[in-house]
């Protein structure tokens, strides 16, 4: 069956995918490109929190009209995660549900739900509880958060659906001559291992050094605290901070890059893993969320424990010493991901769709 699938009667709602810069933005592409007549309301649009705040009634008024105006839409497909992401999806899901009793599907993506909800006051988590146990779909991203939510909840109805990627065709060969580049892509924060990973290096400074090797951070946080540590450690030829990238040059990246790199404390199920492996890459991560069920240790990359910057220096170590095993797990990663495509997760969706009815 063609991957270009039409879900008609289907309603996505998540983050603007178009200005934002998170996984869950990145998974929305995807299913733009490969859903046939994509059908997708904004839940946020602007890159400022307290904008957002002060819109959010505009925007739920919007959501109204819209479902007003579109009597085909059957299923809401709520993409979200925790904190403030919740706060707004809650509301879409009292409209969808209670207002519109349109069939509503919760999408969960945040790595750190289950401290959203450990640490949220008891009228949080009472909102939580009925978000979750009243909606008529919970998707989660691995087996262990399904493990979690069945725990946590008294849930109806919860599968576990891959986050998807699209194949990638661009990297027929790898080149060493130049060094090895190592690859981060994702949130600049201590729960993410970007520290970690500094420290990694540091200890290992000489042999990067000595090898040509170097690694690329990309993304958005706590920059001015990661350049400062890069400064102060004297790392400033061996690691190098790239900025937000997207598009041509986050393609460029990977194409130039040989191993990925994410030291996580708390994950879903990280795209940037995922695009790793669909470039043909080993992964070096941590296990935690659902990184096992893609990373197997040895086969396709490395597992170390989340804050352990020497057993993180001694894999990227490793790859430094050996070009083959570069290589090997590389080719294991690319025939790994073949699950993430988008074909299969599609049609797992659309079954999950037909069960709804």
């Amino acid at each position: 069956m063609d991957n270009k699938r039409r879900f008609e009667n289907v309603l996505f709602v998540g983050p603007n995918y178009t200005i934002g810069k998170g996984g869950i933005s990145t998974v929305l592409k995807v299913y733009r490109d490969n859903v046939g007549n994509f059908n997708f309301f904004s839940s946020t649009n602007f890159q400022s929190n307290f904008t957002e705040v002060l819109t959010l009634p505009l925007t739920l008024l919007r959501f109204i009209v819209y479902l007003l105006r579109n009597n085909n839409i059957s299923i809401i497909h709520i993409h979200g995660s925790s904190r403030g992401s919740f706060v707004r999806k809650y509301l879409f899901f009292i409209i969808s549900k209670y207002l519109f009793r349109k069939k509503v599907v919760y999408h969960i993506h945040s790595g750190e739900y289950h401290l959203y909800y450990q640490n949220s006051a008891n009228y949080v988590k009472k909102r939580i509880k009925q978000f979750v146990e009243n909606a008529d779909l919970i998707i989660v991203l691995s087996k262990q958060w399904e493990l979690f939510f069945k725990e946590k909840f008294d849930i109806k109805n919860i599968h576990v659906l891959n986050n998807l990627v699209s194949p990638n065709q661009n990297k027929t060969n790898i080149n060493f001559e130049e060094g090895i580049n190592f690859l981060y892509l994702g949130k600049l924060a201590k729960t993410k291992g970007i520290f970690d990973l500094v420290e990694a290096v540091d200890k290992n400074k000489e042999f990067f050094r000595e090898k040509n090797g170097k690694v690329l951070l990309g993304g958005t946080g706590e920059v001015e605290a990661l350049k400062s540590k890069i400064d102060d450690k004297g790392l400033s030829d061996v690691v190098e901070y790239v900025g937000w990238v997207s598009g041509e040059k986050k393609e460029a990246l990977f194409l130039k890059s040989h191993i990925l790199i994410l030291p996580s404390y708390n994950e879903g199920l990280p795209i940037s893993i995922l695009e790793g492996m669909s470039y043909g890459m080993p992964i070096i991560s941590t296990p935690v969320g659902g990184i096992p069920e893609v990373v197997k240790n040895g086969k396709n990359g490395f597992l170390h424990a989340a804050g352990n910057s020497l057993e993180l220096g001694d894999f990227m170590i490793r790859f430094l010493r050996n070009n083959e095993l570069i290589i090997e797990l590389g080719k294991n990663s690319k025939l790994e991901i073949e699950n993430f495509y988008p074909k299969p997760i599609l049609k797992r969706l659309d079954n999950f769709y037909s069960e709804l009815f």
